[in-house]
C-alpha cells in the first residue's frame, strides 16, 4: 500500500487515473462494484447489529444462506424488492434520495447515513492496492 506522507491528495485525479474519467465504461464498472460492495456492507452490518445469522436472515426472506453470503461479500446485488425484504427483516426503514446525481441511502433504525459512492470507490482502490 502506498503512503502519502500526510500530503493532501486530489482523489478525483486518483480515481480518474485508476478507473477512467467519469462517464467512461471503466468508471461505470468501478462504480457498480462500489455499489455492490456497499450494499453488502450495509446488509452485513445491519444483520450483525440485529444479532442474527446469515441462515436466519435467509429464512426470514425465503432464501438460503449462500445467497446472503454472496450479497454481503458484494459478489451479487439483490433486486430492489429483495433489498427491501432484507431491510424489513432486519427492522430497518429505507428512504432513497438523489443529491448531485449520486445515489445516497438513508437507512433509519440502523447506524448508516449518507453512503456516498466516491468513498466506496476510494475504499475499493485502497483494497486493490494492498
Amino acid at each position: 500500500m502506498q503512503i502519502n506522507n500526510h500530503q493532501i491528495v486530489d482523489y478525483d485525479a486518483v480515481l480518474d487515473a485508476k478507473f477512467g474519467a467519469e462517464g467512461t465504461p471503466e468508471r461505470a464498472e468501478a462504480e457498480e462494484k462500489a455499489y455492490a460492495f456497499y450494499t453488502g456492507q450495509i446488509i452485513e452490518d445491519a444483520r450483525k447489529k440485529a444479532k442474527i445469522t446469515q441462515a436466519e436472515l435467509a429464512r426470514r426472506i425465503g432464501s438460503d444462506r449462500s445467497y446472503i453470503s454472496r450479497v454481503e461479500s458484494g459478489q451479487t446485488e439483490p433486486k430492489v424488492s429483495t433489498f427491501y425484504r432484507i431491510m424489513n427483516a432486519l427492522g430497518c426503514r429505507i428512504e432513497f434520495s438523489c443529491l448531485y446525481k449520486k445515489r445516497i441511502f438513508f437507512i433509519h433504525n440502523c447506524e448508516y447515513r449518507n453512503i456516498i459512492l466516491k468513498i466506496g470507490i476510494i475504499f475499493l482502490f485502497l483494497l486493490h492496492d494492498k
